[in-house]
């Protein structure tokens, strides 16, 4: 299977919003070949202070990326619930088949509400209460993406890591 940017537009879909699911499908693909083999505690473990587990690193992807398209979507979310990136990170007793099957569940949540915008909705500013701003969807679902892929090449660091 062509890597996911070489698949093309997906039809009757704004070419961008296109882009946007081909690069989660990278970012999907990608954790999953870099943590298939992994255990338990190489999935959670940590390399040193301040540094995050693989399955932390996940945890926040999933979540982050199901928050910022809720803010595309102009829906409210309760900031008060929201939980810190500290909070995401901590090392858990799941295992890394649970983790990964709650994040492909996220993603592909994502990637079907990709599919709902059109190029007025990507027009549509939306007020981010944590910035006190407002901004297209557009920025943020471009955003969405790019701290999915940042987060992966944590995940592909860490994963060097434990295997040197």
């Amino acid at each position: 299977m062509p890597h996911p940017i070489f698949r093309g537009e997906i039809e009757n879909t704004p070419l961008i919003v296109s882009v946007w699911i081909r690069s989660l499908e990278d970012v999907e693909e990608t954790i999953e070949l870099w943590t298939n083999d992994l255990t338990k505690d190489e999935f959670w473990w940590i390399a040193g202070q301040d540094l995050n587990p693989i399955g932390g690193l996940i945890n926040h992807i999933g979540g982050a990326s199901k928050r910022l398209l809720q803010y595309a979507q102009g829906k409210k979310l309760d900031e008060t619930k929201k939980p810190t990136a500290a909070q995401k990170m901590i090392v858990q007793d799941i295992s890394p088949e649970l983790v990964l099957a709650k994040f492909k569940n996220d993603l592909d949540f994502i990637k079907k509400e990709l599919l709902r915008f059109d190029d007025d909705d990507l027009n549509t500013s939306h007020n981010i209460a944590s910035y006190q701003t407002k901004i297209k969807a557009a920025f943020i679902l471009q955003h969405l993406v790019e701290h999915a892929q940042l987060y992966v090449g944590q995940i592909i660091l860490v994963k060097k890591l434990i295997r040197n």
